[in-house]
């Protein structure tokens, strides 16, 4: 990170990269699902820090997938059912994927 805001630097752009840790959440939140009411509500309750979601995670080990499976596990989009698909908007279920 340091190097690219280095060099991005010299180019005249501000790179300000966010957290890894909340960006790590936002992938959580993205695919979700409603199982993940409990630890929403026990993260707020917590704090609604970094470090809430991941004292929530661990209090709630063995009743919700763990944060491999939301985060870093691949999803095969084509033959998988995803936690947004059942709403409607204004852009393609093709665009989102």
């Amino acid at each position: 990170m340091k190097y690219l805001e280095k060099n991005l630097r010299k180019q005249g752009i501000d790179f300000r990269p966010e957290s890894y840790n909340w960006s790590v959440i936002q992938g959580l939140i993205s695919r979700g699902a409603r199982r993940l009411g409990k630890l929403l509500q026990l993260t707020r309750e917590l704090g609604e820090s970094v470090g809430s979601y991941k004292r929530a995670f661990k209090q709630l080990r063995g009743q919700i997938p763990t944060l491999d499976y939301y985060v870093h596990d691949h999803w095969d989009a084509e033959s998988r059912v995803l936690p947004w698909q059942h709403l409607h908007g204004a852009l393609s279920e093709k665009t989102l994927i």
